[in-house]
């Protein structure tokens, strides 16, 4: 049986309030969301600056593999989404921008930091 379609009549503004509602409902919940390792998600993890990076996403969807979030930025409690598109050059940008004292050679405190920062 084909579908019919009804117009509806609605102003702009109720249009967005109703397309923000749509969109709380398929937000996944709190509790649904999942940190997932580089090393479960990706064929293969190189670089080291996989040791600060993690996926989120749902138990049922998996990963989102667009963008990765920053252990340091979580634990600074600031933006901490990276976009993600296969390489790793944006990931060590971020790291050299937002966290100068995590690269080059202070590698105490890329050891002390890894083991006491848990997302």
């Amino acid at each position: 049986m084909p579908s019919q379609a009804i117009a509806i009549e609605m102003s702009d503004q109720e249009v967005i309030e109703l397309q923000d509602e749509q969109e709380v409902e398929q937000a996944p919940k709190q509790q649904d969301i999942v940190w997932f390792e580089p090393k479960n998600v990706l064929k293969e993890v190189k670089s080291n600056v996989w040791e600060f990076y993690k996926f989120k996403g749902t138990v049922d969807s998996g990963p989102n593999k667009a963008k990765v979030f920053c252990s340091l930025c979580i634990a600074a409690k600031k933006q901490a989404d990276v976009a993600y598109r296969g390489g790793t050059s944006n990931l060590s940008n971020h790291l050299k921008n937002h966290h100068p004292a995590m690269t080059g050679e202070n590698t105490n405190m890329q050891l002390f930091l890894k083991d006491n920062l848990e997302i």
